[in-house]
């Protein structure tokens, strides 16, 4: 049997964080601790407590064998989150991940359903497709909006009758499947409905549930951890950053990431070939102050470009800056940078602890604050 769950006659239920948060106001929550505690090996990187709530929601639905539709900007990591998803999973099946982007319409149906021998020109065989390859499993439709209509309408068939029919075998008896469905995409499909481009009925079998992946900047407290702990492609050993300044630590964390953690995968790996070079400035300059919709103030006078490379180093080491009022953003990296503890940021900084206490619980931070000690 083909487990879409919920049933098909419940209304959605809309699971997903609030996306009217600010810019960089990540919200606090009250999570049960067990079901904020990542796998022993966590998918999905990150400190914050809209990471701690997606892993939370993705293990109820997980366990719950619930499908969902994952929502969300392109390289927010919607494919770590359906490996999160299958990592708390008991079936016996894999995880089978489809392209829907990369499929070309004509083999989309053999990608999907699989086909019968001669069933087209090059057809030298039999081949089982990925709804059947996930069988006790999860399968993971990436980019379901970029699916064509006549094979949304042979997907929504299949879901609907439970069972898949391979290209090629009209007039035989299809083959039941079990699996659990987590969908993604970076589309509006609800306007993709209206437009016509999405078939609604579809619409209705995936996003009974839907949840949201966060884009970076709304996790800005990630940004620090990501960078240090991220892996390149193919989950590669990534090589050491090089030390980083205030001021370029500052850069980064009011960058406003329009590719999210793609982008600073792809960033970190510049970072460790070149260090922190002009180019690199210019770039985290133009996006900040141009084109993020919250233009924080900098004075980019006074912003250095160096690169500091020292053999067992922390690469957020950095100089002492001045006793000046502290942005929200500067004081996030200054926490970060020393494990949440005050007095080295008071030494560092010349401002005394207790107005350093004030303006933790101003800007809300107290999640990444630890006691002196």
């Amino acid at each position: 049997v083909l487990s879409v769950t919920p049933s098909f006659d419940e209304q959605p239920t809309n699971v997903e964080h609030n996306d009217n948060v600010a810019d960089g106001q990540a919200q606090r929550i009250s999570t049960p601790k067990d079901a904020t505690q990542p796998p022993a090996a966590s998918e999905i990187l990150g400190r914050s407590p809209l990471i701690a709530r997606l892993r939370m929601q993705i293990r109820r639905l997980a366990l719950a064998k619930q499908s969902v539709l994952l929502l969300g900007e392109r390289g927010t990591g919607k494919e770590r989150a359906a490996a999160e998803f299958h990592s708390y999973r008991d079936g016996t099946g894999p995880l089978v991940p489809i392209d829907c982007g990369a499929l070309q319409s004509e083999l989309a149906a053999s990608e999907l359903f699989g086909h019968t021998k001669g069933a087209f020109t090059g057809a030298v065989g039999d081949k089982k497709g990925a709804i059947l390859a996930a069988h006790k499993g999860t399968l993971f439709l990436d980019e379901i909006g970029n699916l064509s209509l006549e094979n949304q309408e042979k997907l929504l068939r299949a879901l609907e009758s439970r069972s898949i029919q391979a290209v090629g075998s009209l007039g035989k008896t299809g083959t039941s499947v079990d699996v659990v469905l987590v969908s993604a995409t970076s589309k509006d499909l609800l306007a993709e409905t209206r437009n016509g481009r999405f078939k609604p009925d579809l619409f209705d079998r995936i996003a009974a549930t839907t949840l949201t992946v966060p884009p970076l900047r709304y996790r800005r407290e990630d940004i620090l951890f990501l960078l240090q702990h991220a892996r390149g492609p193919g989950n590669s050993e990534a090589p050491q950053l090089p030390r980083l300044n205030t001021s370029q630590i500052e850069l980064l964390l009011l960058y406003a990431w329009p590719g999210n953690v793609r982008e600073l995968i792809n960033i970190r790996g510049d970072l460790c070939a070149q260090g922190f070079h002009e180019g690199l400035q210019k770039q985290l300059l133009r996006t900040t102050y141009f084109q993020s919709p919250d233009r924080p103030s900098l004075d980019t006078s006074a912003t250095e470009v160096k690169t500091e490379r020292s053999a067992g180093t922390s690469p957020l080491e950095s100089k002492p800056i001045k006793k000046t009022k502290l942005t929200k953003e500067t004081l996030s990296a200054l926490l970060i940078k020393h494990d949440g503890k005050l007095l080295p940021i008071a030494k560092e900084t010349g401002w005394d602890p207790h107005t350093l206490r004030d303006w933790v619980a101003k800007y809300d931070l107290h999640h990444l604050r630890k006691k002196d000690g």
